[in-house]
């Protein structure tokens, strides 16, 4: 199991969370291999954007990222960003969950 990290630095004024959905649609619909994902904004500064997607392996992640769909989405996001994305793959060693009481 993989995960993506995805850092994007938004332009002030900008909104990317409908194109953000559509693309998490679009991975879940219809590419095999995606488990799902997480988009979260910097407190301090809500420009300032990651996403987390889990995958089965870096095959999977590498025929979405290479796909036509998601490079016609991200044709639409890239008006928006202030920079280049920022993209690390990393493979999932461990995880840990807290025990509530």
């Amino acid at each position: 199991m993989i995960r993506v990290m995805i850092e994007r630095k938004v332009k002030t004024g900008e909104d990317l969370s409908s194109l953000l959905v559509e693309l998490r649609v679009a991975a879940i619909t219809r590419f095999p291999g995606y488990i799902g994902g997480e988009t979260l904004v910097n407190t301090k500064d809500r420009s300032h954007i990651m996403v987390l997607s889990t995958w089965q392996s870096v095959a999977d992640w590498e025929r979405w990222a290479n796909s036509e769909t998601r490079v016609k989405m991200y044709e639409r996001i890239e008006p928006l960003l202030k920079e280049k994305p920022s993209v690390q793959v990393f493979e999932v060693m461990a995880t840990e969950h807290a025990v509530q009481r």
